[in-house]
């Protein structure tokens, strides 16, 4: 996760915040957590783990929207960090138990919340707001965040996953760890504005995740978690380089007068 932090916010610096919101979106700290239920409690919590995060997806957009909200009304970070972890508990608990054992069903709902949440954010206002507060953050405090964020956040989530039933995991599993660190060294380096920018294509690019969880449901029970693992790996990166495709800017050529 560390070190996936690193590479997104540099690919941002690079390519823009809106592939850093797509990348983000991949299966990072949901696949470490489905590692762990695998080790803990065996292959059909993780798929059953798996299942419930399908709609934990819905609640992880949710937290998205809130924070970039509140980002396009005040530029203060702890406040919309807090509003969007208030939304993600509220959200997790209401579809919790929601398709459970139907990953069709799961999937469409994921689907049709990440799409909603899509449409929701790309409205606000994004680089304009807090473009010109850069600040400089040494390597030693990028470290640190970039390893203390994600370790806490996941660490508390295994914690769940060791203790509680596996929808509990689940819809608990798929929280923005890795694109939280993300979000808050964006803030601190580029202002707020940057961060709007990020969650404006975060939603859309959790469709990702959607893929990778889908195949390990389906497939973990039947085939094993490597094949689980492997074709929902391959079905992300899918899913991403669509994505990326499509996010390129498309050049229009002048007709040539005769």
């Amino acid at each position: 996760m560390i070190v996936g932090t690193h590479a997104i916010r540099q690919l941002s610096g690079w390519l823009g915040e809106r592939w850093g919101g797509l990348v983000v979106g991949l299966p990072i700290s949901t696949a470490l957590t489905l590692s762990y239920c695998l080790w803990e409690h065996g292959p059909q919590y993780a798929a059953t783990a798996a299942q419930a995060g399908l709609l934990g997806l819905g609640a992880t957009v949710a937290f998205a929207v809130t924070m970039a909200r509140c980002l396009s009304r005040s530029p203060r970070l702890v406040l919309a960090v807090a509003a969007g972890a208030v939304t993600y508990v509220v959200a997790a608990l209401l579809v919790r138990g929601v398709g459970v054992g139907l990953t069709s069903l799961g999937a469409l709902l994921s689907l049709g919340l990440i799409a909603a949440g899509h449409r929701t954010v790309q409205g606000l206002p994004g680089r304009a707001r807090g473009r010109g507060a850069r600040r400089r953050l040494s390597p030693g405090w990028k470290l640190l965040l970039r390893t203390a964020i994600p370790v806490a956040c996941l660490t508390t989530i295994l914690l769940l996953a060791r203790n509680a039933e596996a929808s509990w995991a689940g819809v608990f599993g798929t929280f923005p760890c890795t694109m939280l660190a993300v979000l808050v060294v964006t803030d601190l380096e580029a202002g707020p504005g940057a961060v709007v920018e990020l969650l404006r294509a975060y939603p859309i690019g959790k469709c990702s995740t959607l893929a990778f969880l889908a195949a390990f449901a389906v497939l973990t029970p039947a085939l094993g978690p490597v094949a689980g693992y492997a074709v929902g790996y391959v079905a992300a990166g899918g899913v991403l380089a669509g994505m990326a495709r499509s996010a390129r800017p498309v050049t229009h050529t002048e007709p040539v007068l005769s």
